[in-house]
């Protein structure tokens, strides 16, 4: 079959269309091959290019590139539970504190109580610093227990403590 043939043999619009496609191939093709190469050089020692600029990442104040790593996810020191072999949760046995830790001689002061809804939380100060907590958290070695409408149960190194709202 020749070529004249083989085309008689499609209608107008669908020769316009194969033609189109052709078209379109071909010119993706030379834009492809035509596009332009980008080569990155590789870095220079201690020598830059007049008009180059020199980037460099700014920091935060205090940064240290090669410091201590922390835990993002560990609880700060405040925090912690009572006993680092106590699974989390479970309630420490009373203790009673050290004479000269002021840490657990210290006692949380409850400064007031906010509730929306079923959800409660206490603000409490303990070692200077005032936030809110809510239950099962720990307030240095006080787990918060309960969080009632002007009071809170705590458990610690003295056993059961019940907080007041203007008590100290």
């Amino acid at each position: 079959m020749d070529f004249r043939a083989f085309l008689a043999q499609f209608t107008t619009k669908q020769r316009l269309a194969a033609l189109v496609a052709i078209g379109a191939i071909i010119a993706g093709a030379a834009y492809y091959v035509t596009l332009p190469q980008t080569a990155v050089a590789p870095p220079t020692s201690g020598t830059t290019a007049p008009g180059s600029v020199t980037v460099k990442p700014v920091m935060p104040k205090g940064y240290q590139p090669h410091g201590v790593l922390r835990d993002p996810f560990a609880l700060p020191e405040t925090q912690q539970p009572v006993s680092a072999a106590q699974p989390t949760g479970a309630i420490a046995p009373a203790s009673s504190p050290q004479p000269g830790n002021k840490a657990q001689a210290a006692r949380p002061v409850l400064t007031g109580v906010v509730a929306g809804g079923s959800a409660k939380a206490a603000i409490i100060r303990y070692g200077g610093e005032s936030r809110s907590y809510q239950v099962n958290e720990f307030i240095g070695p006080y787990q918060l227990l309960a969080v009632y409408e002007d009071s809170v149960t705590l458990w610690g190194p003295d056993g059961k403590l019940v907080l007041t709202v203007g008590k100290e």
